[in-house]
C-alpha cells in the first residue's frame, strides 16, 4: 500500500506542476514534493519498518493535499492568473526588473552589528553552559553539554531553567538582524554580482548559526537554509521574468540545499547526542519518512493524546500563548506527542494533519488545508504578479517552514501564530523600514529599471 501512495503522490505532484502553469514555487506543488519525498523515506524502509499503510491514510493524505490544491487555484483564479486552457506556444509580454543599486550598508554598522552578535552568542553559551552544568554536565562528560542543557530546558520544570532577558531578547535581535542581512546578501549578489566587502555580510549569520545550535535543536539552522532557498530562488526569479526556462536551475539548487539540509541535520545530531547511536542513513529516514506510517497508526490504532477540554488543544499553542501572555488565562499544554514503535525505532511526529483531525476531525483537515493553501498562494502570488521584493519576501521565507515541514510537523499554529514570531516579524520589519528601505530611499522597491520582453510559455 506504501506504493500506491507513492504514486499517487507522483501523480499529484505532476498534476499540481502542470496546472499552475509549471510553477516550481508554487506552494501546492513543494507541498506535494515534500510528501512524496517523506513517502519515499518510508517506501525504502519498506521491510524494516514493517509497513502495511491502510487505505484509509491514503486517502486522507491525498485528500489534504487536494483541499491544499483547490485553496491555491482558487486563489490565482483571483488574480487572473489561472487559466488551464492557455496555448502553451503563447507569446506573453513579462517585465524584468534590475534595480539601480545595490543596498549599501555603512562599514562601521557592520563592525558593530559583527561585535554585538559576538557578545550575544558568547554570553549565550555561558547561559547554556550554565543550565546544562546545573543538572549534571561537567567538562569530563561522556555525554554532549548540549543534550543536558536540551533535557533541562525540556523538562516539567523548565520555568527553573529561563534565562536572562537580555541574552534573550540579544538572540531576538540577531536573528532579525540575520534575516535582513541574508537577504540584502542574496539581492546584491544576484543582482549586481560579489564584492570582497560582502564578507563582512558573512558573520552575523554564521554568529547566528551558532546561535541556533546553542539552542540544542537542529531547527532554526534548517529554517535559515530554507530561507536562503526560497529568497534567492524568487529574487532569480524576478530577475530573468519568471521564465519557466530557468526550472533546471531552481530544481538543481533544491537539490543542492536539500542535500546540504540533510548532511546538516545528521552533524548537529552529533553535538545533542541525537545521533550518536544511529548513522546516517538511519537518522534521515526516521525524521523524513517515520511520519508517514506513524501517521498510519494515529488514524488506525490511535494514541495517547492530551484530556483537556480547550479547544484545539493539540494544535493552537500559539494562540492560547498569546492569550496567557495578556492574562487571559492560565493553559498548561504539552506540544509532545505520544511516541509509537516504527519497526525497531519509536517516533513522536505524526505529519501536520494529525493534529488537525485529533482536534478538528477530517472535515477540519480538509477546511484547513484549503486556508493553508489559500493563505500561501495569496502571498506568493503578490510577490509574484507585482514583482514585490523587501520585506514581504522575507517573511514569506520565514513562514514557509509550514509548507517545508507539513509531512513532518504542524508549524502555522504551533510556530507562525505565536507571540515569539509575531515579535520577530515586527521586529524584521521595522529594522528593515529604518535601515534598508528608509536610508536607501527606497531604490530596491521604485527606482528600477524595467525591460520589456517577449516570452515563449
Amino acid at each position: 500500500m506504501i506504493f500506491i501512495l507513492l504514486i499517487g503522490l507522483l501523480m499529484l505532484l505532476v498534476n499540481s506542476y502542470l496546472i499552475t502553469g509549471r510553477d516550481l514555487l508554487s506552494p501546492w506543488v513543494i507541498s506535494c514534493a515534500m510528501f512524496f519525498i517523506s513517502t519515499c523515506f518510508a517506501a525504502i524502509n519498506f521491510n524494516q519498518w514493517d509497513i502495511n499503510l491502510h487505505a484509509l491514510t491514503i486517502l486522507v493524505i491525498l485528500l489534504g493535499l487536494f483541499a491544499f490544491g483547490v485553496g491555491e487555484i482558487t486563489t490565482r483564479r483571483m488574480f487572473g492568473k489561472y487559466n488551464k486552457n492557455k496555448s502553451a506556444s503563447a507569446k506573453t509580454k513579462i517585465s524584468l526588473l534590475q534595480p539601480s543599486m545595490p543596498i549599501e550598508f555603512k562599514k562601521s554598522f557592520l563592525v558593530f552589528l559583527n561585535i554585538f552578535m559576538l557578545f550575544i552568542t558568547y554570553m549565550y553559551y555561558r547561559q547554556v553552559l550554565k543550565i546544562a552544568q546545573s543538572v549534571g554536565y561537567t567538562a569530563g562528560s561522556d555525554i554532549p553539554m548540549l543534550k543536558f542543557f536540551r533535557a533541562a530546558t525540556l523538562s516539567q520544570n523548565n520555568m527553573d531553567f529561563q534565562g536572562s532577558f537580555i541574552v534573550t531578547q540579544g538572540v531576538i535581535l540577531s536573528y532579525g538582524f540575520t534575516y535582513i542581512i541574508l537577504y540584502v546578501l542574496i539581492f546584491n549578489i544576484l543582482f549586481f554580482g560579489f564584492k570582497k566587502s560582502y564578507v563582512y555580510y558573512f558573520t552575523p549569520i554564521i554568529l547566528f548559526l551558532v546561535q541556533a545550535v546553542l539552542t540544542g535543536g537542529r531547527t532554526q539552522f534548517l529554517y535559515l537554509i530554507a530561507a536562503s532557498f526560497i529568497i534567492s530562488s524568487i529574487l532569480f526569479n524576478i530577475k530573468h521574468g519568471w521564465n519557466k526556462r530557468k526550472n533546471a536551475v531552481l530544481i538543481k539548487k533544491f537539490l543542492i540545499i536539500a542535500s546540504l539540509v540533510l548532511i546538516a541535520f545528521y552533524c548537529l545530531g552529533t553535538l545533542t547526542g541525537k545521533t550518536e547511536t544511529f548513522s546516517f542513513y538511519d537518522t534521515i529516514s526516521i525524521y523524513v519518512g517515520s511520519s508517514i506510517v506513524a501517521f498510519d497508526i494515529f488514524l488506525n490504532k490511535g494514541i495517547a493524546s492530551g484530556t483537556g477540554l480547550l479547544f484545539g488543544q493539540n494544535t493552537l499553542f500559539g494562540i492560547y500563548d498569546i492569550l496567557e501572555r495578556f492574562g487571559l488565562g492560565n493553559y498548561h499544554m504539552i506540544k509532545e506527542a505520544a511516541f509509537v514503535n516504527i519497526g525497531p525505532y519509536e517516533t513522536n511526529i505524526y505529519t501536520s494533519y494529525m493534529r488537525y483531525i485529533l482536534d478538528f476531525s477530517i472535515f477540519g483537515l480538509l477546511m484547513m488545508q484549503f486556508f493553508i493553501g489559500s493563505l500561501f498562494s495569496f502571498i506568493y502570488m503578490v510577490i509574484k504578479t507585482k514583482n514585490k521584493m523587501g520585506f514581504l519576501v522575507i517573511m514569506y521565507a520565514i513562514i514557509f517552514q509550514v509548507i517545508i515541514e507539513s509531512p513532518i510537523e504542524e508549524r502555522l499554529f504551533m510556530n507562525i501564530f505565536s507571540i515569539g514570531y509575531i515579535i520577530r516579524l515586527t521586529l524584521i520589519y521595522l529594522i528593515f523600514f529604518i535601515m534598508v528601505k528608509k536610508k536607501n530611499n527606497l531604490s530596491i522597491m521604485s527606482r528600477v529599471k524595467k525591460i520589456q520582453v517577449n516570452k515563449c510559455e
